[in-house]
């Protein structure tokens, strides 16, 4: 990361923050793209111009829960300080209250995405084991490989649309 004053330019793919990391800072992006991927490489979310990442390591007072990596054209983003954010919330005790609970929620649902798609891909190798002995016997088992993988497509599509971040 090149650092000029509050804002940081990453390089396309470069590392932001690694789940676990202690944070420093929230993010704002001003242009391209962070992707938000899961401890286990699912891709949560893709976090655009003038959206705000990171925050909710703060919020919870917890290590981060995700990683979040530079997009393809690269990443700048304002570097917006704990202490900024923190204070802004302690403004409004109303505020702080429903952003801390839908930081929870968000925290909740991007562990259970990691769940689902873990289970999603423990089933697939069952039955693409399972699909490779009846294609010994049977031509019609490509068919259902193909039939899963049309679903995890489409599993991927949702994640990628419905995807919740930190």
């Amino acid at each position: 990361m090149k650092l000029e004053n509050d804002i940081g330019v990453w390089e396309p793919n470069e590392l932001v923050y690694s789940a676990s990391d202690l944070p420093t800072y929230s993010y704002l992006v001003i242009e391209g793209q962070a992707q938000i991927v899961s401890p286990s490489g699912l891709r949560l979310s893709s976090i655009g111009y003038n959206e705000l990442f990171g925050e909710a390591s703060f919020i919870l007072g917890k290590n981060r829960t995700v990683t979040a990596i530079a997009g393809e054209d690269g990443l700048t983003a304002r570097l917006i300080k704990s202490d900024h954010l923190i204070a802004k919330l302690k403004q409004d005790i109303f505020l702080s209250a429903l952003v801390r609970k839908l930081e929870a929620r968000l925290s909740n649902s991007n562990e259970k995405s990691e769940v689902l798609a873990n289970g999603m891909k423990d089933v697939s190798s069952e039955i693409t084991a399972f699909i490779d002995s009846i294609n010994e016997r049977n031509s019609n088992g490509r068919i259902l490989i193909d039939k899963l993988d049309e679903l995890e497509k489409e599993f991927e599509y949702l994640k990628w649309n419905f995807g919740i971040v930190d």
